[in-house]
């Protein structure tokens, strides 16, 4: 993955360094979604949840931060899934539909 103005110079790198004698390449989109981090609190503790919304501003997808599942999953003797799912299904049975 590199930048459209560096693909000159990675596909002369690539072709001297290695072995190959060609390189693809193509330009490829993508569309994200806004997101939003924040502290919740949550039926299993306090913590850091992630918000994606579309472009009405409508959260589609809300999520506990990975690390943050791991301190809590630590601090309390909690199973790391069990917490993962009742935390994400909370969030979003919660704030999905809703405004960010």
């Amino acid at each position: 993955i590199a930048r459209v103005e560096d693909v000159d110079a990675l596909a002369s790198l690539i072709l001297l360094e290695s072995s190959s004698n060609g390189v693809r390449f193509r330009i490829e989109k993508r569309k994200i979604l806004r997101r939003e981090v924040r502290n919740e609190k949550t039926p299993f503790g306090a913590v850091l949840a992630k918000f994606a919304s579309g472009g009405d501003g409508r959260i589609v997808k809300a999520k506990a931060e990975d690390d943050s599942l791991k301190a809590l999953a630590n601090s309390t003797k909690r199973s790391y899934i069990d917490l993962k799912m009742g935390i994400n299904s909370f969030l979003n049975s919660k704030y999905k539909g809703g405004k960010i």
